[in-house]
């Protein structure tokens, strides 16, 4: 049946028969569908199109780099924030290198959509984008912005292995230690724990300890979080802890991350990307 879904996904008149085609073979993740795929990249329909991206981004297409930057191109950043990072976020996933330039000229625009921002602010990450580092060490320190905000740009640094960004770093970490206030020691949280994951892939083993105390902390989003990071950097010392997280902790999706950590551990560890997607979001 795959190949009369495939056409489908170009050639039936019904925009929700389009989608949901796409979006089954999506699920099925068949390399079949890619040239159907990009096909729909150029549906009228915006929700075929998304879905299509989304699609391409699953399948891992070798193709769809050319294509995907072609349509981003063409799109107005101010009005179609949502396919913009869309196709931001699959490019990212693609590893496809594009011109940084245009794109953090467009993360720099105060107007600039929040999701579009952090969008971009990945793709660096993702793609290793050197040309990228000065914009994001800026936005690191930027003690104005966002503690949210300030976590992506030093996530994305981190998966770059940017040595020279040790010290801003640490002198992060350093300022949320010394912040009296509970509260604001909470809202940095985020911006905390990024810091001590980028310094662990940039060989800092001293924060391999906080790292596993934050597998152990009362949030659950926290420790989700943690034995994400923990399984994808293959660390030693914590392939005990993950064990028993896989067991017995008392939030399904925790134990399901350490259990996919653990039957991923001996495969050859590589950057599986950005856990800042909002996917750990209680829901």
């Amino acid at each position: 049946m795959i190949p009369d879904v495939v056409k489908l996904c170009t050639e039936d008149l019904d925009p929700n028969v389009r989608e949901t085609s796409i979006r089954i073979l999506t699920e099925m993740k068949t390399q079949e569908a890619e040239k159907a795929f990009l096909t729909a990249l150029k549906d009228k329909v915006d929700d075929v199109q998304l879905a299509a991206i989304s699609g391409l981004r699953e399948i891992r297409s070798k193709e769809a780099g050319p294509p995907l930057v072609e349509l981003l191109k063409s799109l107005d950043v101010k009005k179609e924030q949502t396919k913009y990072s869309s196709i931001m976020r699959a490019l990212g996933a693609l590893h496809h290198k594009t011109d940084s330039a245009p794109l953090i000229k467009t993360a720099e625009e105060a107007d600039t959509h929040e999701e579009i921002r952090r969008s971009i602010i990945l793709y660096l990450g993702d793609v290793k984008a050197q040309d990228g580092y000065e914009f994001l060490i800026k936005l690191a320190r930027n003690e104005e912005k966002e503690p949210d905000l300030r976590a992506y740009a030093v996530n994305s640094i981190g998966r770059m292995k940017e040595a020279r960004a040790v010290p801003d770093l640490k002198q992060i970490l350093e300022t949320i230690r010394n912040q009296k206030s509970p509260k604001e020691r909470a809202r940095m949280s985020r911006l905390r724990f990024q810091s001590m994951v980028a310094l662990m892939r940039l060989g800092d083993r001293s924060m391999v300890p906080e790292v596993m105390s934050a597998a152990r902390d009362d949030d659950p989003v926290v420790r989700l979080r943690a034995v994400r990071q923990l399984g994808e950097m293959r660390t030693p010392e914590a392939k005990e802890l993950l064990e028993f997280k896989s067991k017995y902790d008392e939030n399904a999706r925790v134990k399901k991350a350490a259990k996919l950590a653990l039957d991923e551990w001996d495969k050859t560890p590589g950057d599986t990307g950005s856990d800042l997607d909002d996917s750990d979001k209680e829901k």
